[in-house]
């Protein structure tokens, strides 16, 4: 009886490790195959390359239309003389302030000069006639129509000393308002007719500039709105001004319309026929962006290297206005997506990456950033 119960109890035994050693076989396999795994992912994880990465955010952007123009004075003229004659002397350089009715050119005057004095002396010997005329008349000496004669020979005797006196005064010519003179056209002992130029006279406190803006931005322009301009003369410093006019028609032909502006040049850097790029404020609107640098073009096609679970992936977008250091992106992408800066050449779609920090995002955490442009035909 004891040695039937010891091969059973030994029966059971075999059982029991016919059981518990195919599953102690499988809990060791399930354990070296995740520590092996793991282990590969840590390897991998450490051989992936560091990137750095910024994230596609929401802000304002204000909206500039961009077009271009030549400046003109506020007030300019090309000066003539408006009488002929022989040049005898030019009292203005190149360049000159002058004053207003400060003179710049003086005509041969020889002929005007006699014939107003000739005029002036005529003038009193008539006057002297009336006044014996007048007292003959008091003592009934003379006849009222004495009188009357030499009253119509004064009158007319005044109105040729005033012509005369205007004919000499023409032989000068004056700065019509405070200026900037240009260089003389004329010189010494030279003839000229009434119509010949002699300079030309801007006033530089203040500059003017007409641009063209795409009808479709009809509604948006109003007098009063910003603008800046920039010239090649002076680099990226800016000139403000602001529109004081906006024109009442659409030019059929090109689809556009004239704007114009005015600029204060208190230090008169800015001069008559500089070519100008304008910049014309029409408020701000929100827009997504993304750091200038995370851009991939490819051809006509655009690309970035967005970061999700700890892989590269290629999307495509559309982007839109270039702003100092930052692209506006139009499709593609949402906002607080992270998109590798740096080290993105290297990286094919899928390759592991290591984030090693975020990279600088150029202002796009503010709620407002430097203007984006558009053009003034309304493309971006």
């Amino acid at each position: 009886m004891t040695d039937t119960r010891t091969l059973s109890a030994s029966r059971q035994l075999l059982v029991l490790l016919g059981v518990l050693l195919p599953v102690a076989l499988l809990v060791w396999a399930l354990v070296w195959r995740d520590s092996s795994g793991s282990a590969e992912i840590s390897k991998k994880r450490r051989s992936a390359p560091v990137v750095q990465v910024a994230e596609v955010r929401k802000q304002n952007l204000p909206i500039e239309l961009e077009a271009f123009g030549t400046l003109r004075a506020s007030r300019s003229l090309l000066l003539t003389t408006g009488t002929s004659g022989r040049v005898a002397s030019v009292t203005f350089r190149g360049g000159q302030q002058v004053e207003a009715d400060e003179p710049l050119l003086l005509l041969d005057r020889e002929m005007q000069s006699a014939n107003r004095d000739e005029a002036n002396a005529n003038l009193r010997q008539v006057e002297l006639e009336l006044q014996r005329a007048l007292k003959l008349r008091k003592s009934s000496a003379g006849s009222q129509q004495a009188v009357d004669t030499l009253r119509a020979r004064v009158a007319a005797a005044q109105a040729a000393k005033a012509r005369n006196a205007k004919l000499f005064a023409d032989r000068t010519l004056s700065a019509p308002y405070a200026g900037t003179t240009g260089l003389p056209l004329v010189t010494v002992g030279q003839y000229i007719e009434s119509d010949t130029v002699i300079t030309s006279l801007d006033n530089l406190q203040t500059m003017t500039v007409d641009f063209d803006v795409s009808e479709a931005s009809y509604p948006l322009v109003v007098s009063g709105q910003s603008v800046q301009v920039r010239t090649a003369a002076y680099g990226d410093t800016l000139f403000n001004g602001s529109v004081t006019e906006v024109d009442s028609r659409v030019d059929s032909a090109s689809g556009t319309f004239s704007v114009r502006a005015q600029l204060p040049n208190e230090q008169q850097k800015l001069r008559v026929g500089m070519w100008v790029h304008v910049l014309l404020n029409l408020g701000s609107q929100p827009a997504l962006v993304a750091p200038e640098e995370s851009i991939i073009p490819r051809g006509t096609r655009t690309f970035v290297m967005a970061v999700e679970d700890d892989a590269a992936r290629e999307v495509e977008v559309q982007i839109g206005r270039r702003i100092a250091g930052l692209v506006e992106i139009v499709s593609g992408l949402q906002a607080g997506a992270q998109l590798i800066t740096q080290g993105h050449a290297k990286l094919k779609n899928g390759s592991a990456v290591t984030l090693q920090s975020t990279a600088p995002d150029n202002g796009a955490a503010g709620s407002e950033s430097k203007p984006a442009v558009t053009s003034s035909t309304g493309k971006t």
